[in-house]
């Protein structure tokens, strides 16, 4: 039911894809958008993804990291929502021994006892060339300080509601701000599948409160008459 994967990218990451949610969870999204997910959520196991990427030669401080970075974005309505990935959470952190062990506990019981959560620890990365595309269409990308690829790793990946949602599992999420992180992984999975970013909502949370927001809100200003890219 689960697939699981450990992937070598500068540290082990454990990405895990519930193929058979994944499939239940098709007919959330149009079919071509479902299947360009599908198709990379099925390749990051196998060779032909670019794990070298995530695996800098010399140390890790040669490799941009999303969860690091910080980047202005524009204003945007961030919504505080009650919500079962909270309660599912809770619930988690029962299993987890440690602090450190908290992700990984969250991670695993939602993949087992959420119907909408698809796949964790998934790889994304944006490249210089992502970065243009977005420019050239009137987004606010600034990331001139930051070195390319920037590579992370989405803790949560859901599939409800017509959008697919990118979830942060953040320890004091009130007191955080994970706005720039997640927004870079909305480009980065909208690059790498082709979708929209308009198809993307992002949310950080902790067992107590969960932040929701769309990414592209947070790079794109729409005009009058104009329809989203």
């Amino acid at each position: 039911m689960i697939f699981s994967h450990s992937l070598q990218h500068n540290q082990v990451y454990e990405f895990q894809l519930h193929k058979a949610k994944l499939e239940l969870q098709a007919k959330e999204l149009p079919e071509q958008k479902f299947s360009l997910l599908k198709k990379y959520l099925e390749e990051v196991s196998t060779q032909s993804f670019p794990h070298h990427i995530f695996q800098p030669k010399q140390d890790a401080e040669e490799l941009s990291r999303s969860s690091q970075m910080k980047f202005h974005t524009l204003d945007f309505v961030k919504s505080e929502k009650q919500s079962l990935a909270s309660e599912l959470a809770s619930l988690g952190l029962h299993l987890a021994g440690t602090n450190k062990e908290r992700h990984e506990a969250v991670q695993n019981f939602m993949i087992a006892n959420d119907s909408a959560t698809v796949s964790c620890e998934v790889p994304v990365y944006l490249t210089n060339d992502d970065i243009s595309y977005f420019k050239g269409k009137g987004f606010l990308v600034d990331f001139e300080n930051c070195k390319t690829p920037i590579t992370g790793h989405i803790d949560i990946l859901q599939i409800r509601n017509g959008s697919i949602h990118i979830l942060d599992y953040k320890p004091g999420a009130r007191k955080v701000n994970a706005a720039s992180q997640l927004t870079m992984y909305a480009l980065a999975l909208a690059s790498r599948t082709k979708l929209a970013v308009k198809d993307f909502r992002c949310a950080w949370f902790d067992d107590r409160n969960y932040y929701e927001f769309f990414p592209l809100h947070a790079v794109y200003k729409l005009r009058k008459a104009e329809k989203l890219p």
